[in-house]
């Protein structure tokens, strides 16, 4: 049973940290890169979004809302053995969509303009994995399939590295390290895609300097 119980904390970490989905749109523990509700529940975004009292308390319910669809996907993750990897990104996936709406909702027109910027800002180069921030920049067919043979590259990443924590190749104290050095690549090759007008497009989106306050994941 802890056997059990540990690959499916290690899978739901591995899906948080590495998976490009959450690089661009949220549940992101600890890596700071932003997105969505993980993003407007950091202190230091809700004084440059002017939230309300009223705003960050709708806010916070959506979050417990959130995560507590969240530990259900765990329990069902633990039932079924550490269940797929690709089923439990798109299911999370369809999660985020549902209370990003919801957190939209509370947020002005202004608001979720600024929010978009300072996710921009956090996401760094990973913003363009973003269907949004593609057609934004205007991106090429080619250059979206590139983007696709890196975010596969990925998916293959995580899997391996699910392989070896099964296989006690790999100790849960090591994925935030694989998870940091993996994001450096995938930085760096996502950045070769882009031309420098692109570059200059994604700085223009982040809008004005966002000042950070907050310790990523805090």
């Amino acid at each position: 049973m802890k056997s059990v119980l540990f690959k499916a904390i290690a899978l739901a970490c591995l899906i948080a940290c590495v998976a490009p989905t959450f690089a661009q749109r949220g549940m992101r523990m600890g890596g700071g890169r932003g997105g969505g509700l993980q993003t407007l529940t950091r202190k230091d975004v809700q004084e440059d979004l002017k939230l309300t009292p009223d705003q960050i308390k709708q806010i916070e319910a959506i979050q417990a809302e959130q995560q507590q669809a969240m530990q259900s996907a765990m329990e069902n993750m633990r039932a079924s053995g550490g269940g797929d990897p690709q089923q439990m990104q798109d299911e999370m996936q369809k999660m985020q969509a549902t209370y990003k709406k919801k957190a939209d909702a509370v947020l002005t027109a202004d608001q979720q303009k600024r929010l978009k910027e300072i996710n921009v800002q956090l996401q760094g180069t990973h913003a363009i994995m973003d269907k949004d921030v593609q057609k934004e920049l205007g991106l090429t067919e080619d250059q979206i399939k590139q983007i696709q043979a890196i975010q596969a590259a990925q998916r293959a990443y995580m899997q391996s590295m699910r392989d070896k924590i099964q296989s006690g190749e790999m100790q849960r104290e090591d994925i935030m390290a694989y998870r940091t050095k993996q994001n450096e690549k995938m930085d760096a090759d996502l950045a070769k895609i882009l031309t420098q007008p692109q570059k200059d497009k994604l700085k223009e989106m982040g809008g004005k300097p966002f000042v950070k306050k907050d310790k990523p994941g805090g």
